[in-house]
């Protein structure tokens, strides 16, 4: 058998479990799933969007109903999982990041692996069973894996961040991780470099279209989470006024307001005026919800048909660590179709719905990027 073993470390909380979720534990099918959906962004590039080559060779490798067992096993070795529950003080950003597996206090609504933890993955073959350009993907999968990736819950959001230490084939190491955010620009250009397409791709991959930056660096982790959490909050929010504010605040900073045509776009639909359009910040992922508290009205603005419940949101935070007390937030985007042709996008009010045709500008997320809350931004992007 030939073997691959990779060592990861978990960098960020991570929101994972089985049937019971106050019993936070890593799953080997969770990690075969992020693999394969590494392994399927690099695919586009590789198999140049040809969707049905794709899908044979995933089915290939990992398996399907259809072909039966995969030509990969994978097992998990060497758990080494911390579950104390992180502290959440003065991290607003991140919090509002962590919606959903905790409340607005910092408070968790379920367990989590913590940050310091590690697992080695054990993937083996038989031998001849794969060409050496299948094995080649497995690696640099596993590697694009360890780079942008995490696992769990709110993964895209930065929590489950993890960093891939080290690759070793059949006992030999073969690759380590970036020492450095220099080291590391170099790791994804040279990924990036291979599997570009000039492309939209079907669904979330590489192409000639991704923007990649190293937005912040550090010593702590959740700090840096924290960091972008808050930009995105002042990039986005239209603020709140209190009562003695002289103007519409977020975390305590005069609101940009950026996209104050959103605001009023929805608020007008609440009081059963035309609306023009939907509102441009849907681009970070659906269901898009407003709540207005003066009038107790709320829009939710989603997918018009029925079956499509969700688009997430197609920027990836994570969390990544160079070496020992030095950390890296990385931002990546991912422009991909974003919901099927003719679809459209649905404002809803307690008095109306309205059906627009999608307007998606990827811009507005590379504008945040590069806006002024980043001032020693690093593109990674060749």
């Amino acid at each position: 058998m030939e073997t691959i073993e990779a060592t990861f470390k978990v960098v960020t909380p991570m929101f994972i479990s089985g049937a019971d979720q106050d019993n936070a534990e890593l799953r080997l099918p969770s990690i075969k799933g992020a693999l394969r959906f590494w392994w399927r962004a690099l695919a586009w590039g590789q198999y140049e969007g040809k969707i049905n080559k794709i899908r044979e060779e995933e089915a290939k490798l990992f398996g399907s109903t259809d072909t039966g067992q995969a030509a990969v096993l994978m097992r998990l070795e060497s758990q080494q999982l911390r579950s104390e529950p992180p502290r959440f003080h003065n991290v607003s950003g991140a919090i509002y990041l962590g919606y959903g597996v905790m409340n607005f206090r910092g408070e968790l609504c379920r367990s989590c692996v913590n940050a310091g933890s590690g697992f080695v993955l054990r993937l083996s073959w038989k031998e001849s069973s794969l060409t050496e350009d299948q094995q080649r993907q497995i690696s640099d999968s596993l590697k694009v894996m360890g780079l942008l990736g995490g696992l769990g819950s709110k993964s895209r959001k930065g929590y489950g961040s993890i960093t891939l230490a080290s690759l070793k084939t059949n006992g030999q190491i073969i690759w380590q991780q970036p020492s450095d955010s220099e080291n590391f620009k170099k790791e994804v250009a040279k990924l990036l470099a291979e599997y570009r397409f000039d492309s939209l791709p079907a669904y979330t991959a590489f192409s000639s279209k991704t923007k990649i930056f190293t937005v912040c660096q550090g010593e702590t982790p959740l700090k840096l989470l924290n960091t972008v959490g808050e930009a995105i909050q002042l990039y986005r929010s239209y603020g709140r006024r209190g009562q003695h504010d002289p103007y519409h605040m977020v975390n305590g900073q005069k609101a940009e307001q950026n996209f104050h045509k959103d605001h009023d776009w929805m608020l007008a639909a609440t009081q059963g005026q035309t609306v023009d359009n939907h509102p441009k910040r849907v681009v970070f992922g659906l269901p898009h919800n407003y709540f207005f508290s003066q009038s107790r009205e709320k829009v939710d603005v989603g997918a018009a048909s029925e079956g499509i419940d969700r688009r997430a949101s197609p920027l990836f935070i994570h969390i990544h660590e160079f070496s020992e007390r030095h950390f890296g937030a990385i931002c990546a985007l991912f422009p991909a179709v974003y919901l099927p042709k003719n679809e459209k996008i649905r404002v809803k009010t307690g008095r109306t719905k309205i059906d627009f045709s999608q307007v998606i500008d990827y811009g507005i997320i590379i504008k945040f990027l590069t806006h002024k809350y980043f001032p020693e931004l690093i593109e990674v992007t060749p």
